[in-house]
């Protein structure tokens, strides 16, 4: 049975903290084969910013997984053509090297390759026996539409398995009345518990049914999903209500367009889960101002139909490390993804955050490793 518990923003004590280690940032446009272990060439793609989302190019990544066992980082790219490109990763003190190791393009069950526009891939997770777990946002507004899901991929890529997905999230209308998530709202952020026993899915905005426009309005409430191991697979187990923090602007931006939303979704354990809230205020004359938080969040023991607490406290505003960020990209960009990274050599356990480039010459692949205090 699923269970709807709802959450509201409490003032506990965030139990963790985050201290940045260091960053790795490679400008849009550079080709996978080009990166090499600072970060990436000088020298760019001659290709558009559509002809590398719609081929797969690197760039777009949204969801990342570390294997600890092997040092590779798993990076899920959202372009329209679903891609994880694999890199080999060292965090050496204050300094990040990584070098690209394989490309995988999602394939069907047959092993064909996955047609484009039929997987918006956005969350990722990576399962003991070396399995994908992807969450995808859906196509809402294309034609013909793509519901969003949680799909398993083996370790070659090819998809074994679409997890069920409660009927009330899956968009379609009565009426004229929009249900279920919004186009581009969907599921964002995934994460599978350390013991494999739960995994957690994560929608980026509100169901159209509860409050729409909700996005630009404080106390916006998002859905977090978790499902619980059976065999192979898994299934629906509860469900949860977040409330998101509102997009701050600076006071000179007068009235200005704001949005905000849960990016990802990280399971320190069975109970505690860090989430990554990300959004933006717009003025009138362009300038944009980001705003990029985490926030530590306490699963109930036993959810129970009706309303429950969630208790969520800040751990991280990313606006006060930026100064700390490597020359010429101290500014914050659309983190989207996070995992935990290697054990350093004191034991400390890693954190890493992505984010996702859009394409977009105006923006950056930034990979950020923090270390995580207790």
């Amino acid at each position: 049975m699923l269970l709807l518990a709802s959450a509201v923003c409490l003032s506990a004590q965030a139990t963790v903290s985050l201290e940045l280690l260091g960053d790795l940032n490679v400008p849009s446009g550079v080709a996978f084969s080009s990166i090499d272990q600072a970060g990436a060439s000088a020298s760019g793609q001659e290709l558009s910013r559509e002809e590398r989302k719609s081929s797969g190019g690197f760039g777009g990544l949204s969801g990342l997984a570390f294997d600890a066992d092997t040092g590779l980082l798993y990076a899920l790219s959202d372009s329209s053509k679903p891609t994880v490109f694999v890199l080999s990763l060292e965090v050496d003190g204050s300094e990040l090297r990584w070098s690209p190791r394989d490309i995988l393009r999602l394939a069907d069950r047959s092993g064909a390759e996955l047609a484009l526009w039929t997987l918006d891939p956005e969350g990722l997770a990576l399962t003991a026996n070396g399995h994908l777990l992807v969450a995808s946002e859906g196509y809402v507004r294309r034609e013909p539409s793509v519901d969003p899901g949680v799909f398993q991929f083996d370790r070659h890529g090819r998809l074994t398995a679409d997890l069920e997905v409660p009927v009330h999230l899956l968009p379609r209308t009565s009426g004229e009345r929009a249900l279920g998530v919004r186009s581009n709202e969907g599921f964002e952020g995934l994460s599978l518990s350390p013991d494999g026993e739960a995994l957690y899915v994560a929608t980026e905005g509100p169901l159209a049914q509860e409050d729409d426009g909700c996005r630009d309005q404080p106390g916006c409430e998002v859905r977090v999903l978790e499902y619980a191991r059976k065999g192979e697979s898994f299934e629906p187990a509860s469900e949860y209500v977040y409330r998101l923090e509102p997009a701050e602007a600076p006071d000179d931006f007068g009235d200005a367009r704001r949005a905000m939303g849960l990016s990802e979704i990280l399971a320190m354990d069975r109970r505690r889960l860090l989430l990554l809230e990300r959004g933006y205020a717009l003025a009138e004359d362009g300038r944009v101002h980001q705003v990029i938080r985490v926030f530590e969040a306490t699963v109930p023991f036993r959810p129970t139909p009706g309303r429950a607490w969630l208790e969520k406290s800040l751990v991280l505003d990313l606006s006060s490390i930026v100064g700390e960020f490597g020359e010429g990209y101290q500014k914050l960009d659309n983190y989207e993804g996070m995992c935990f990274g290697p054990v350093l050599e004191d034991g400390s356990q890693t954190v890493l955050m992505i984010s996702d480039d859009n394409y977009s010459e105006r923006q950056r692949t930034s990979l950020l490793a923090f270390r995580l205090v207790e």
